[in-house]
């Protein structure tokens, strides 16, 4: 009985093993997918599977919306950059040309108040003139009284320039002659001139073209005779050449009539026959200390030089590129 006991659990295990080794039958791996497929279904799941699935979904799609939140922050953080550079690069061409326009602006207005002084102070020296005057310059001015074929007269270049301001110099020392004060003004030496001065509040400038107000008194007409000193005023524009700051041309508008009537009431010896402007001669300029002096004047505008020669004295003057 032991040893048929014995052969049938060696039967069973043989046969289980046989079992175990073998592949499923027909059906039972589909079987196994649907269930699989079952259990996944929502409505297949219990109240726990369906709540833990719930929470990762909505943990997933959080997580995705978080990193897209920030993918597009970041973005606009790189515009926002972009737009200050390129804003903060505009501000400060803006500045740097209004810059520009106002330190051109103040050259341009001391060159124009430099040739007002030239003009009062009859400069004789070409060069003076030539370091803020072009070589096609032209001056146009109203006529005076007994002068001219029309209402205005044009003057070119430097050299005409100082000869109109000699006869309008020339004019002025006539005036009071015969009188012991004029006498007395002569033979001290004495030189009437006129002194101008720009409104610098009304100077107003557009591109290359500047245009203000100016004052104009004598200084020594009292000590010639006259009652009073002349004054007139008057309103000057003046085109600039863009690459140097010379003046191009100058159109000087004021009333000649009012500075005459002044002369012939202030002067009680000047008939209007004396009041005639003399024929304008060129008058040149040799003396090299003169020269030096007209470096001296582009200095105190602050404009550099450019040497031509192997010393100040042999250089032009140029006026500075803004």
């Amino acid at each position: 009985m032991v040893t048929t006991g014995m052969s049938t659990l060696s039967n069973n295990i043989t046969e289980n093993s046989n079992y175990s080794n073998s592949p499923p039958a027909q059906g039972e791996g589909v079987n196994t997918i649907a269930s699989t497929q079952r259990r996944k279904d929502p409505k297949h799941l219990t109240p726990a599977q369906r709540a833990k699935q719930n929470r990762d979904r909505n943990r997933e799609h959080a997580r995705n919306t978080r990193l897209r939140k920030k993918a597009y922050i970041e973005e606009l953080k790189k515009s926002i950059s972009e737009l200050m550079t390129q804003r903060d690069a505009v501000e400060l061409e803006k500045m740097h040309v209004e810059k520009r326009k106002e330190e051109q602006r103040e050259v341009r207005l001391r060159v124009i108040d430099e040739f007002l002084k030239l003009r009062g102070s009859n400069e004789r020296c070409d060069a003076r003139w030539n370091a803020i005057l072009d070589q096609n310059f032209t001056l146009t001015l109203p006529v005076t009284s007994g002068h001219g074929n029309g209402p205005y007269e044009r003057v070119l270049n430097a050299a005409e320039v100082m000869a109109d301001v000699a006869s309008v110099t020339a004019m002025l020392e006539n005036v009071g002659t015969g009188t012991v004060e004029w006498t007395n003004s002569v033979m001290s030496g004495n030189k009437i001139h006129i002194v101008y001065e720009c409104v610098k509040d009304r100077f107003v400038m557009d591109g290359c073209t500047g245009v203000v107000e100016w004052t104009a008194k004598t200084v020594g007409a009292i000590a010639q005779g006259c009652k009073a000193e002349i004054s007139f005023k008057g309103t000057l524009q003046a085109t600039f050449v863009s690459t140097t700051n010379k003046i191009l041309s100058v159109e000087m508008l004021f009333d000649t009539a009012t500075v005459v009537a002044q002369i012939k009431s202030l002067s009680p010896s000047t008939s209007p026959g004396e009041l005639d402007l003399p024929s304008m001669t060129s008058i040149n300029c040799t003396d090299v200390a003169t020269a030096e002096d007209a470096a001296v004047l582009v200095d105190s505008l602050n404009l550099p030089h450019f040497l031509y020669g192997n010393s100040e004295a042999e250089s032009m003057a140029c006026l500075v590129d803004l």
